[in-house]
This record gives C-alpha cells, sequence and structure tokens, in this order.
C-alpha cells in the first residue's frame, strides 16, 4: 500500500501505510537488505523476511520481483508463516512492467557436431522430456514425423505383445530409450520399449513393466485395432531441424538446428525442477490471503513416464494398479505450482507456459481462492487442475465425501483465463480440470487448441450423493477442442453434481480428428456416465465436424434443459469468453507470441 497523504494547516504529512514493501532481484546481492537500492538475491530471502512483518494491522506486504530470470533449483515452499489477513494481504508481484521468470531449467552449454547435421552436447546427471531453445519448444525426435501415424494392428492379451505393421520396429541404438505412443480412445499410453520379433502378420512388440502388466490387465480405455501410433526418442528419428533426442545411459543429448541457429551462442534450457512453487497448509492452519501476480512460470519437469511409462487412464490422472473388472486406481501428475490446504489464495495475471506436466494444481482444502487473467500455454499435460479426484489408495469409482469437510474446495473462482496450446505431450488432460467441487465457478475462460477436452468437471462415474453440488459453468468460449482424440468434449462431466449450473457457453470447431480409433465420438457438450442435478441454458455450438454430437448424455441423472432459440445466438457468442478488463492478456499473447 502506498502512503496516504493527509493535509491540514496547509501542511502535508506524509503517513506511512502499515506494512511493508520488499524487493528481491535475480541480479541482488548476497549483502541485499530487501530494499529498492538493495534488493534480496534470492525468493527464499525475501520470503523469510515478509514472514516477520507485522500484519495485525490493515495494510500490504508487497514483494516485488524485478525483470530477470530466477532460476530454482529446488522448490520454494510456503506455508501458514507466509500468510496475511483479509486486511492485509501478502502479495508477490512483479514490479511495474517488468517481467520476473521463475525458471525450473538448466542451460545445456558446449555443444559440439555429431555428425554432418546433428549437434551433441554432454547432460550426465540430467533427464528431461521436453527441450526449449531460444524460447521455443523443439520436437522431440518422432517416427512417423509430425501430423502422421502408423496404425496398430491387434493386441494380443495371451502373450501380452502388441501387433505392428512390417518394419514399423527397428533394431534403433539405445533401443531401450525409445517410447510408443499410442492413442487410446480418449487418452495416451506411453510405453517404453522391450523387444520385437517377427509374427506372420507383422512384428510382435513387447513393453516394458509395469506399462505392460498394466495395461493389458485393464479394461478401460478398450486395446483396439487401428489405434494409432508413434515412437519417441531415437537418435535415427531426428529428420526435421528442432528435433532433438536424449541418450540417458551416455549422458548426450542430440540436436538438429534450425536454419539460423548458432550453437555456440544458442540458449538451450533443459527443464529440471518439478514444482516450482508448493504452497501447503493444513485444516488446522491453512495458508490465507496470499497472492501472486504479474509472474512467469516456466520450465518445470516430469519424468516418470521415462522410468515406468504413463498410461492415462482419463484426464491426465493416470494407472497404477487396474484389475480386469474395471477396479482402478490412479496417481495424479505434479504441477509447476501446486497449493493445498489455503482459503482466498489469489493467482491473477501470471503466465504459465513451456511447463512439463500439469500447470497450477490446487489440490485439496481450498476455500474462496481465486485464478483470474492468467495465461496458460504450451503446457504438457492439464492447464488448471482443481479438487480432489482420487488419491492412488482409492478406488476410481468412489464416491467423494470426507470425513473432515474442511477437505473440498468450496467456492474457487476460475475466471477470465486465456489458454492455448495444452496436453499435446500426454494426451487425454484438459484444459480445466476440476475433480469434485463444491460450488466452484468456471466463467468466461477462452480455451483454443486442446488435444483432448476442454472443462471437465466431476469424478467417479457414480449416481451417489457425493461432496459434489451447486457448481457454474458459465460463458467460456472453447474453440478446436479434441484435435486428437475421442469420446470426450468442450465441456465434460460425471457424477451427480445437484445445483449445477451449465449456462451461455460456446464450443466451435470441433471436428473428428481421424486419428481416434473406436465407435465413439466426439461431442460439444458430453454429459457422461450419471451426470445429474444440472440446469442447461443457452449453450451454443459452432461449426461441428461430421459425426460430431452436439450433447450427448450417457446414462443421465435427471436435468433441467432450458429452450434455446436462434434469435439468443447473438448475445451469446457476444457475452461469452474473457470480459473487457482482461482481453489485454489475450492480445498481449497474440502480439508476443
Amino acid at each position: 500500500m502506498k502512503p496516504f497523504f493527509y493535509v491540514c494547516a496547509a501542511l502535508i504529512f506524509v503517513m506511512p501505510a502499515v506494512g511493508g514493501e520488499l524487493y528481491v532481484s535475480p541480479t541482488g546481492s548476497a549483502a541485499g537488505t530487501g530494499t529498492f537500492d538493495a534488493p534480496f538475491n534470492s525468493l527464499e530471502r525475501a520470503r523469510d523476511a515478509a514472514r516477520e512483518i507485522d500484519k495485525s494491522e490493515p495494510g500490504e506486504t508487497i514483494i516485488y520481483l524485478r525483470g530477470g530470470t530466477y532460476y530454482l533449483d529446488q522448490t520454494l515452499e510456503f506455508d501458514a508463516r507466509d500468510s496475511g489477513t483479509d486486511s492485509h494481504p501478502v502479495i508477490y508481484k512483479s514490479y511495474r512492467k517488468e517481467t520476473p521468470t521463475l525458471s525450473g531449467g538448466k542451460r545445456i552449454e558446449g555443444w559440439k557436431k555429431s555428425g554432418k547435421m546433428i549437434w551433441e552436447a554432454s547432460v550426465k546427471g540430467m533427464d528431461f522430456r521436453q527441450l526449449y531453445v531460444n524460447g521455443e519448444k523443439a520436437l522431440r525426435s518422432r517416427s512417423p514425423n509430425p501430423e502422421h501415424y502408423l496404425r496398430v494392428t491387434e493386441w494380443t492379451k495371451e502373450n501380452q505383445t502388441i501387433i505392428l505393421p512390417p518394419e514399423s520396429v527397428r533394431d534403433w541404438d539405445r533401443f531401450e530409450d525409445v517410447e510408443i505412443y499410442i492413442q487410446m480412445m480418449w487418452s495416451i499410453a506411453v510405453m517404453r520399449l522391450d523387444t520385437f520379433s517377427a509374427v506372420d502378420n507383422g512384428l510382435a512388440l513387447v513393453v516394458k513393466n509395469p506399462e505392460r502388466d498394466l495395461v493389458f490387465k485393464r479394461l478401460f480405455p478398450r486395446k483396439l485395432p487401428d489405434q494409432s501410433f508413434h515412437f519417441e526418442n531415437a537418435r535415427e528419428f531426428i529428420d526435421l531441424p528442432s528435433e532433438w533426442s536424449l541418450d540417458r545411459q551416455a549422458g548426450i543429448c542430440y540436436y538438429l538446428p534450425r536454419s539460423g541457429e548458432d550453437m555456440e551462442s544458442v540458449e538451450v534450457i533443459a527443464p529440471q525442477l518439478e514444482t516450482l512453487i508448493s504452497i501447503q497448509g493444513s485444516y488446522d492452519h491453512p495458508v490465507r490471503h496470499l497472492q501472486f501476480e504479474g509472474l512467469t512460470f516456466t520450465h518445470s519437469n516430469w519424468t516418470l513416464p521415462s522410468r515406468s511409462g504413463y498410461l492415462n487412464l482419463q484426464a491426465g490422472q493416470y494407472s497404477i494398479e487396474p484389475t480386469a473388472d474395471n477396479i482402478q486406481y490412479v496417481g495424479r501428475p505434479p504441477a509447476a505450482v501446486y497449493a493445498a490446504c489455503v482459503e482466498n489464495l489469489v493467482f491473477k495475471r501470471n503466465e504459465f507456459y513451456q511447463l512439463g506436466a500439469t500447470g497450477l494444481d490446487i489440490h485439496y482444502g481450498s476455500r474462496d481462492s481465486e485464478v483470474v487473467g492468467n495465461i496458460f500455454h504450451t503446457i504438457s499435460g492439464t492447464a488448471i487442475s482443481h479438487a480432489r479426484l482420487s488419491d492412488p489408495d482409492v478406488e476410481i469409482h468412489t464416491p467423494y465425501n470426507p470425513e473432515d469437510l474442511r477437505d473440498r474446495c468450496v467456492n474457487d473462482w476460475i475466471h477470465n483465463n486465456y489458454i492455448k496450446s495444452v496436453g499435446f505431450d500426454y494426451g487425454g488432460t484438459v484444459g480445466i480440470l476440476s475433480g469434485w467441487p463444491t460450488a466452484v465457478r468456471i466463467d468466461h475462460n477462452e480455451l483454443r487448441n486442446l488435444a483432448y477436452s476442454g472443462i471437465s468437471v466431476g469424478w467417479g462415474w457414480t449416481p451417489k450423493p457425493n461432496a459434489m453440488r451447486d457448481n457454474q459453468i458459465r460463458r467460456n468460449y472453447i474453440d478446436y477442442p479434441m484435435t486428437l482424440f475421442t469420446d470426450g468434449g468442450g465441456i465434460y462431466t460425471l457424477s451427480e453434481m445437484p445445483g449445477t449450473l451449465v449456462q451461455g457457453n460456446v464450443i466451435g470447431n470441433i471436428w473428428d480428428s481421424g486419428w481416434a480409433a473406436g465407435r465413439t465420438s466426439s461431442k460439444s457438450y458430453y454429459f457422461d456416465e450419471h451426470s445429474g442435478g444440472i440446469t442447461l441454458d443457452k449453450n451454443l455450438t459452432l461449426e461441428v465436424g461430421r459425426g460430431v454430437e452436439r450433447t450427448r448424455f450417457h446414462v443421465p441423472g435427471v436435468f433441467h434443459i432450458k429452450p434455446l432459440l436462434r434469435e439468443m445466438f447473438p448475445e451469446i457468442k457476444a457475452q461469452a469468453g474473457i470480459e473487457d478488463e482482461y482481453k489485454d492478456i489475450k492480445e498481449k499473447f497474440i502480439k508476443e507470441k
């Protein structure tokens, strides 16, 4: 809070606000005291100093981050000691129009020629699944090349082999580092290669465990012939500018430069840190009134798929123990920014980009938190994840009814965010995911270019009573969802959620990708198993492809559907998407990208 002025008898007195301002800079000195002229040189020092400020009186504590890149080698952790109050919030904020960037990456240097066109660099001790060169995401080597796929011939359960077309698999160097990506209707299966052999109808591929046993044991998603697949991460696949691969055993990264890139001066960043920021309270001591504004979060890592594969069950939750009877247990991907047990937590006008799993995750125990005016793009998994889904020890069809009601996410608000190009590394993830929310509001977001569904609310596939109710999904604009997968939608729901309103949303350009095998189709609005207690009002669909269903009710509960008249179309379109106060974030993104 700035000082205020009191005028009396022609005299001006400057009254200091209660609270304080601290400054931190990536070029600060170890001797810095947190002032503007002598900023702290680390976020940890700034955080610790902010804890000591008295917040008992009205005011603000603002930690200004000066522009530049803060390379994090460990997660920046916040807890209840970092709380503010209703009348005295704690705010981590960019200074004026500067751009502070929190990066979990590390520069790769020392490039040298490796053959005629390819370059190599030592990356011993590093593991990563994405690479960023001069600010752009590089292409992990693949075969066939982008926008082309091969097709599975058959899944053979008896001997746990996948029959593939002749000559689709070769004895590639570092065969153990190569992965197969199979598009399984609404999700992806990423599996490491073990062995292959010739059979009458092609090649029999054996993938490694644990993913082999898991994929053949689980019932859903179905294993079908004609499912699309490709391979990734062999040096032999590198044939396009910006393609790269990683030899984990030798610790060498290979890269084919783009035209004009000088490998002696190029900036190459490999993500290393899984979670950049963790905000973790407890039921008795939540983190309260903490805000992040104008910051950039980038270069988070996630390497579990490289160690044990990744079998997305749905919405990014990955199989860890299924049975043939569709009894399944799942894990939850990590997030670049993670929060749990928080109240009045605010993320405002930040940018989340080039992230290796989930962008932002407000996991459980949240109340009255707000995610507003942020940009999410180029994210490997889900942009925003919210509320419980299924813990690893809870079967996925179990209704969520926590004994301690403080575990719920209640009255959170996700609005006016711009989300683009997410979910293409780990297909089947979504733009906005809210598992078992209570009274969440998801309003006025704009989502574009999604591999799978846009907004997904609900979990459990169950008609049984649960904690989910009174949710609102209103006036969102979703364009080009479902570009690679099927059996999902622009807006997707599961299970009973009484008192829920889906209103004034617009979904455009939803097509059959052509690469998704199976008899199911994409839907604009997909109310999946046991969705119910929902009112549908003035939702609009624009430009759908052949075979796409505008609205699908699958084993539904009770719905209240209000009529949609053609004369309403212009008003619905005009009101959907980002509101005027935040349209500048979209305009800035388009201009810069």
